[in-house]
């Protein structure tokens, strides 16, 4: 973690933390740690700017079992990055300000985060999003608002559930596995 901390002292790096090689219920009390490491850091630095979470739910669940509950990050630092709401620690939902919903029932994903978090649902109406479309809430706002985002410029492929959860499979299966996503990555044309 010092390593992460000593790396973003120079402004001018981003760092990107892959947590796949630890078990999955290790993984809040890094995060609780390296939150505090950057909380740290930004009242001495001003940053990090923002942090990502992705695959929030495995770092901040809804139960962490008898793990200490997890680090609640401040809002307007973290963007979090989950396939549902229910799946994540309510307290670190509640102080949420903006709500992006992508998929076919994306008002749906709005409310559920809204049950989640415990916070009075908008008005809302079933919503079709078409191409580089979001459906946007901000808390203070009234209504969800869709809008354009601009598509990224290079194909990504999303990880399968089991490597989120560390599960590689057998061995000799993990080294097919990884070299095919390398592969993929770097043979997928800009």
């Amino acid at each position: 973690m010092q390593e992460v901390l000593e790396a973003l002292d120079d402004p001018a790096r981003s760092v990107v933390v892959n947590l796949l090689g630890s078990k999955l219920e290790d993984r809040p009390g890094f995060l609780r740690e390296l939150l505090f490491g950057l909380q740290e850091l930004r009242a001495r630095s001003g940053r990090p700017h923002r942090v990502v979470i992705d695959e929030a739910h495995h770092l901040l669940p809804a139960d962490p079992g008898p793990a200490e509950p997890p680090a609640t990050p401040r809002p307007e630092d973290v963007i979090l990055v989950a396939p549902h709401a229910d799946s994540i620690d309510p307290e670190t939902l509640k102080p949420i300000g903006l709500v992006l919903a992508l998929g076919d029932d994306p008002d749906a994903t709005i409310r559920s985060y809204c049950d989640a978090a415990g916070a009075d649902p908008p008005e809302t109406r079933p919503v079709r999003l078409e191409q580089e479309q979001v459906l946007g809430w901000w808390r203070d706002g009234e209504r969800p608002v869709v809008f354009r985002y601009a598509p990224g410029t290079v194909e990504r492929r999303r990880h399968i559930r089991k490597y989120a959860e560390g599960d590689l499979g057998e061995p000799g299966q993990s080294q097919a596995r990884i070299r095919e996503a390398v592969q993929h990555r770097y043979t997928t044309p800009a």
